[in-house]
């Protein structure tokens, strides 16, 4: 089959007889309608030259290569013919006339190739013998790695294509966004984020919310080590994707500015779950009366005691979980109270609203974590 290539086809256009009106518009233009019709005009009349001089080679069973993009061409024709079936049947399939064949090539193809495999990113700053060991190690297993050191460009391919894995290191810059970003967004909550942290930090965020990854790696660490937590949550990942759950924890200190954030992104993230907007309104409220007694209460306003959060939503329910760092109460006395003032549309106690909010409230022994539970209806 002869192939005619993107050379040629432009070569046979420029040869047909143009006629006066086919020139290209001025670049000067001033945006007026009769100017934009002209150059729709000249498009158009382009684009059907260039389509004709395709059409043409098809039919005459020339192959046609727009480079970079795709080569093109006909199948041939195929006759009448049988087959048989798995209970050793025969049915007769009527003949297939050609079809035409698209085959993407050149960056078009290397880009679909791309997007086709499964990626893990690694966010770091540092190009170094680590990073390539890395890349070999998954190169070899048929994965994708991306190496980037700008934490909000991984969060713009994310929108393209959803990853198996995260690795970052805790020395770039906006590591902690690129973590809130991925686990509260229903889409990839479920993708495993492991965080390098240097010798002398535990990965714990300096004052403010922190919403947390999955795994801790501190340096100095044996790579094999890491090779295979991240092998680890990997398989759990894959293991994993079918089912609809998704879970969120965060760590946070006492302010106020920051319960508010927690209840804001938890409602964000509910709402994301095509959640009835009262379900999650209710479940935020329930939640910001939970973490203001963890705070006041159970901390005793010490605003250097933080307080720990866990969201999980299954197809059942939302499971909500929150701890503080307090010595705890007579949790079995006050929720007596609050539930004979349960049904009272004039209590206003905390516990109370909480109560009627949410499906069933449970504490531990000594009352300084509880756990609220709301069924989808």
């Amino acid at each position: 089959m002869k192939t005619v290539t993107k050379k040629e086809l432009v070569a046979e256009i420029l040869r047909e007889p143009q006629p006066e009106t086919s020139a290209a518009p001025s670049a000067d233009v001033d945006g007026s309608a009769g100017t934009i019709q002209s150059q729709a005009e000249w498009a158009a009349r382009v684009l059907d030259r260039t389509f004709g001089a395709i059409l043409g080679h098809l039919r005459e069973g020339r192959k046609v290569e727009l480079d970079d993009f795709l080569a093109l061409s006909v199948t041939k024709a195929r006759n009448a013919e049988l087959r048989e079936d798995e209970c050793d049947r025969y049915h007769a399939y009527a003949p297939v006339s050609g079809q035409l064949k698209a085959v993407p090539i050149g960056h078009f193809a290397r880009s679909l190739h791309l997007g086709q495999i499964a990626t893990l990113y690694f966010l770091t700053d540092r190009r170094d013998r680590f990073a390539e060991v890395l890349t070999h190690h998954f190169h070899k297993r048929g994965w994708n790695v991306v190496v980037e050191s700008d934490p909000g460009r991984i969060l713009a391919r994310i929108d393209r294509e959803v990853p198996y894995s995260i690795l970052a290191d805790s020395s770039v810059a906006g590591w902690q966004d690129l973590v809130r970003g991925i686990k509260c967004h229903v889409e990839t909550n479920g993708v495993p984020i492991l965080v390098i942290h240097a010798a002398d930090g535990d990965g714990a965020q300096s004052g403010g919310l922190m919403v947390q990854h999955d795994e801790t790696v501190a340096e100095p660490f044996d790579i094999l080590d890491l090779l295979e937590k991240m092998e680890d949550r990997l398989a759990t990942r894959v293991a994993t994707l079918e089912e609809e759950m998704l879970t969120l924890s965060m760590v946070l200190p006492g302010d106020t500015v920051y319960r508010r954030h927690a209840c804001s992104l938890v409602t964000e993230t509910l709402t994301r779950a095509l959640i009835a907007p009262e379900f999650a309104r209710s479940a935020a409220m329930a939640l910001n009366e939970i973490l203001t007694n963890a705070v006041e209460h159970g901390n005793g306003g010490d605003l250097i005691k933080t307080v720990s959060l866990r969201v999980l939503l299954d197809p059942r329910r939302l499971l909500v979980t929150v701890r503080d760092q307090g010595a705890g109460f007579n949790h079995t006395k006050v929720m007596s109270e609050a539930r004979a003032r349960k049904n009272d549309p004039g209590a206003q106690t905390g516990l109370s609203r909480v109560l009627r909010a949410v499906d069933r409230v449970e504490y531990n022994k000594s009352g300084n974590e509880v756990v609220l539970t709301k069924f989808r209806r």
